[in-house]
């Protein structure tokens, strides 16, 4: 009976010992696992900088003249998509803004930069986008009272 017990002792040691030493990997890649984690966390917050302010162009266009600018490029898009299915759109819509942009004396390179400068900025970009809300109801009710 002492050999049974010792027998079962010894497996029951072995198996503990083994055990033991899944949990010491265990706990060790756990470890591991967490100094990588906290690397990976501390990469990305140095990787994830600010960025840099949109720096403002040369020859940037008032806001005003951007929100009545952009007012009537929403009504020349308008134009284009309820403009007849037969007709050639892409004509129609290269004709109307190259008309838009000699009318205001402006290129397409100086929009585009003044739009990006103006939206980067969630304010800025609101209070244009409102005015333009704005205006573009004023002409709605306006033409209803006609």
């Amino acid at each position: 009976m002492n050999l049974l017990f010792a027998q079962n002792y010894n497996f029951f040691a072995y198996v503990g010992h083994l055990f033991y030493n899944f949990l010491c990997i265990f706990a060790g890649v756990k470890k591991r696992l967490f100094l990588y984690y906290i690397v990976l966390f501390l990469l990305l917050l140095v990787g994830c900088k600010r960025t840099p302010e949109n720096p403002k162009p040369d020859n940037l266009i008032d806001s005003a003249k951007l929100t009545d600018m952009m007012t009537e490029q929403l009504v020349i898009e308008s134009v284009i998509f309820f403009a007849p299915p037969d007709s050639n759109k892409m004509a129609l819509s290269i004709h109307l803004y190259n008309d838009f942009l000699l009318k205001h004396h402006v290129t397409k390179e100086q929009y585009n930069q003044s739009v990006a400068y103006y939206f980067a900025d969630r304010e800025q970009s609101n209070v244009i986008m409102h005015r333009i809300s704005d205006r573009l109801i004023a002409e709605r009710e306006e033409k209803l009272k006609e």
